[in-house]
């Protein structure tokens, strides 16, 4: 099967799973030839990181958690991105869109797959 070229959009990305499944599972998918070279994995969540924080972040806990390679993980690193937002309010969304063409065109991407996380709480009545 061809790999696509994607981008991958987390929300609720400054949480707990994202640090330790998705973007560990991420990585080993990458340094392992399974995911293309052109692609984008963007975070959304309400807490405020520049893209370099997230990614000082993220590469943290890898080296700690994970066995990593360096080059491999910088050029992994250089994929992921961080959109600071409330997506309760559907305001924020042209900025999600806006965010989305540039990664889009700067990684020869098309395809979009969301993946949400809410806390268990969001649920609640």
């Amino acid at each position: 099967m061809a790999k696509e070229n994607n981008n991958i959009v987390i929300f609720g990305a400054s949480g707990d799973l994202t640090k330790r499944k998705l973007i560990p599972a991420f990585y080993h998918l990458y340094a392992n030839g399974m995911m293309p070279e052109n692609f984008s994995i963007l975070g959304v969540s309400r807490t405020e990181y520049s893209d370099d924080a997230f990614r000082e972040k993220l590469s943290a806990f890898l080296k700690a958690n994970e066995k990593v390679n360096e080059e491999t993980l910088e050029r992994f690193c250089q994929h992921l991105y961080y959109l600071p937002l409330d997506p309760a309010d559907s305001a924020n969304y042209d900025q999600l869109a806006v965010r989305l063409d540039a990664l889009s065109e700067k990684h020869n991407t098309g395809t979009i797959t969301f993946t949400i996380w809410r806390h268990r709480q969001a649920f609640t009545a």
